[in-house]
Order: C-alpha cells, then structure tokens, then sequence
C-alpha cells in the first residue's frame, strides 16, 4: 500500500480555527435555513408582505454568499504544526521508499 501525502489538518484532529470556522457556518447555515422557513411562512398569508420577503430574500442572499466565502477560504495551519506534522509524517514507518536504500 501507497502512501499519500495526508492533506488538512495533522492527525486529524481540529486547531482552534477549524472549530472556529466550523462553528460559523453551523451558525450561518442554521440562519439561512431560519430565513427560509420564514419566507414560506411570509408566503402562506393571504396578504404577505412583499417587500418583507423581498428583504428576507436579499438577507438570504447575502448570508449565502457569505457561507460561500467562508468556505472558500484556504485550510491555514500555523507552521510549528506543520513543520511537527511533516517530522511525524517523514518517519512514519510505512513509507514506501523506507528498505530501498541500504
């Protein structure tokens, strides 16, 4: 078995800013799924008020824009936790290349 080069986090377990990040979009996703259900409410009223839902519609908007630019951003790691993970990673005992040189 190969092994790859491992991407993301070290060990796979989460810095401070990936639970951070997390945490805001479980936030703005949760928010946009609020504004939706009160735009179906909005629109089940005989009498809905259609700039209220055009302005609902637009904060919808934005906050999906704003989920998207959240996730768009690049996976930062500080390079002390870099530099351990790739020290961890090189003497991994699994490598393919170890016992081809003698």
């Amino acid at each position: 078995m190969q092994a790859a080069f491992p991407v993301g986090v070290p060990d796979g377990r989460c810095s401070d800013r990936t639970r951070r990040i997390r945490a805001l979009l479980a936030r703005l996703r949760a928010e946009h799924r609020d504004l939706d259900v009160e735009i179906v409410a909005q629109r089940s009223w005989a009498f809905a008020d259609q700039l209220l839902i055009k302005r609902l519609k637009e904060e919808k908007l934005a906050l999906k824009d704003r989920i998207q630019a959240v996730e768009d951003q690049p996976c930062r790691t500080s390079l002390r936790e870099r530099a351990n993970f790739l020290q961890r990673w090189a003497s991994a005992s699994d490598l393919p290349w170890r016992g081809l040189r003698s």
